[in-house]
């Protein structure tokens, strides 16, 4: 007579639950993936920069900017980069990231053991903007990005010399009295 280990049949009756949550899983993975891709083509229009804006989306977008969330950093890294572009939408997008969440998660993606130098060369694009408001002096300073943007400058190796170039900017904004007031 066939007789079946408690376990096995644990494992059968969790393995239809187990692939459902994947499927799950991997549905939503796609859909924001889609949604990251319509956002950056929608965010060429002005109207759809001033949407964003209004409806106050960086904090939504940037819990994608986490490591944790390593598939879409790229992506939302790239929606924050077209948006600090030079439009009139510029401004109000750099003051709606001159906050304790926009930096802490911004210190995490720098503290990250393992760095994507495109990733990185993007956001020094962002903080260097950031770094001309006198009032983000203190998110510098209180998630101590001046350290970690020095460490990384001093690893930075000969083909990186848009991104050194970047960080020295930040720091020399950062160090110099002026400054754009926000």
């Amino acid at each position: 007579m066939f007789s079946l280990n408690q376990d096995l049949i644990v494992k059968l009756e969790l393995s239809p639950i187990v692939c459902v949550g994947i499927y799950k899983y991997t549905i939503k993975i796609d859909l924001v993936a889609h949604v990251f891709d319509v956002l950056k083509n929608d965010l060429k229009s002005d109207v759809c920069k001033e949407l964003f804006l209004y409806y106050q989306a960086t904090p939504v977008v940037l819990q994608y900017l986490k490591p944790i969330n390593k598939a879409f950093m790229g992506a939302a890294m790239d929606i924050f980069l077209q948006l600090s572009a030079d439009t009139p939408f510029q401004t109000p997008f750099l003051e709606s990231c001159g906050n304790e969440q926009w930096f802490r998660t911004v210190a995490m993606v720098l503290r990250a053991p393992t760095q994507d130098n495109k990733l990185l060369e993007k956001l020094s694009i962002i903080l260097q903007k950031l770094s001309k408001y006198k009032t983000n002096k203190r998110f510098f300073d209180v998630y101590t990005i001046v350290g970690i943007i020095q460490e990384i400058l001093r690893g930075c190796s000969t083909d990186q010399a848009f991104l050194a170039l970047n960080l020295k900017s930040i720091l020399f904004n950062l160090s110099s009295t002026g400054g754009v007031q926000s």
